[in-house]
């Protein structure tokens, strides 16, 4: 499809401009897997390497070491993000938006509008558009990321005192 193949060369340009390395990684083997694999070939030239996490903490290392992160999943997006690595959303539902702007993140590809309107045309430069300012900005992006970061998981703790409280 002419989606992954856009967004291969866009991972193909970030490579090249930054020197990073690929990392493809389906977070539902199911649907992604065989999209991820195609993806992985057509960047092979990158060095790109499919990882699949075996669970939740082992990807969040994982990604905590990476310098950014593209991706469509909704989990993807918050274990980056919460652990302090800038992500840009490739967003086919809404609720990848809605995070990002929860976030205070504008580096989001509307990749649903694209589709509804048939149009893929510069979708490789529009994402490469997106990495080069996230690596220009990746120190201040990732601090201003962890301090939101706490700020959710206080929120998530007030949460559960208050439905705590309740129950009780």
């Amino acid at each position: 499809e002419c989606v992954i193949r856009e967004i291969a060369a866009a991972c193909g340009r970030i490579a090249e401009t930054s020197g990073l390395t690929p990392l493809i990684i389906p977070m539902q083997e199911v649907q992604d897997g065989r999209i991820c694999e195609s993806l992985c070939s057509l960047l092979k030239d990158c060095g790109a390497v499919m990882y699949r996490p075996g669970n939740a903490p082992e990807l969040i290392g994982v990604l905590s070491h990476a310098e950014m992160v593209m991706g469509m999943r909704l989990h993807l997006v918050i274990f980056a993000s919460s652990a302090g690595v800038p992500v840009i959303g490739l967003s086919y539902d809404p609720k990848v938006n809605s995070m990002l702007r929860q976030l205070g993140q504008d580096h989001c590809v509307d990749l649903a509008e694209r589709k509804n309107q048939k149009n893929f045309t510069g979708l490789a430069e529009e994402i490469a558009s997106h990495a080069e300012s996230v690596m220009k900005d990746r120190s201040e992006i990732g601090e201003f990321l962890e301090a939101k970061a706490e700020e959710m998981r206080c929120l998530c703790r007030e949460d559960f005192t208050g439905i705590r409280t309740m129950l009780n």
